[in-house]
């Protein structure tokens, strides 16, 4: 419904909240299903939400989707529009990753090493080469990253290259605990609120 630019909500008899479908649907929707489309990066559209009912909506944000700049809820019978941007369009991929505290870069591979240096054992993926299980690592700068102890809307600010290849990420946040785990990467849309108006 996102990608149609009209949402007409009926339905809630108490405030409710909305919560956006993921990135990686949103863009599906755009490219029509169709796989072999291409979103482009720095796409943007209009979305006009119709609160009908006499309840407030409370915005939430979805997987790979950020919540930008103004007003995101809408009040009771009002209409609000967004201004949607497709701020990346990596497909999206999981990867086993590992993170200190308190740092924004994540290596490939396991066991935490200290004060945010790449961990023993790193694994080297060159950006086209095989994480050991098929895939291939192709998240660009903007791809959301999701996962435990990631700091909130965390996005892909740089790739750490390494001897042979790429190691790690480095994030827009810092992890707000260690990361020993599987990271998601994917696209990214952000949601900013233009105005409102009465229906």
């Amino acid at each position: 419904m996102i990608a149609t630019g009209i949402i007409y909500r009926t339905g809630p008899v108490g405030g409710y909240t909305d919560t956006t479908d993921t990135a990686t649907a949103i863009i599906a929707a755009l490219a029509g299903n169709f796989t072999q489309a291409e979103v482009v990066p720095g796409t943007t559209f209009r979305l006009r939400f119709i609160n009908s009912v006499a309840q407030a909506m409370t915005f939430a944000a979805g997987t790979g989707v950020v919540a930008g700049t103004g007003t995101l809820n809408v009040a009771a019978s009002l209409w609000r529009e967004y201004l949607v941007t497709i701020l990346n369009a990596s497909q999206q991929q999981v990867f086993q990753m590992t993170g200190n505290n308190g740092s924004a870069n994540l290596y490939f591979g396991f066991n935490v090493g200290s004060g945010g240096a790449a961990p023993t054992g790193t694994t080297m993926l060159p950006i086209s080469g095989s994480n050991g299980t098929g895939g291939t690592f192709n998240a660009t700068p903007g791809a959301s990253a999701t996962g435990t102890n990631l700091a909130a809307s965390a996005t892909v600010i740089g790739l750490i290259a390494g001897q042979g290849g790429v190691i790690g990420v480095t994030l827009s946040g810092n992890n707000t605990g260690a990361v020993n785990g599987a990271i998601t990467f994917g696209p990214s849309v952000r949601f900013d609120g233009l105005g409102s108006g009465t229906l």
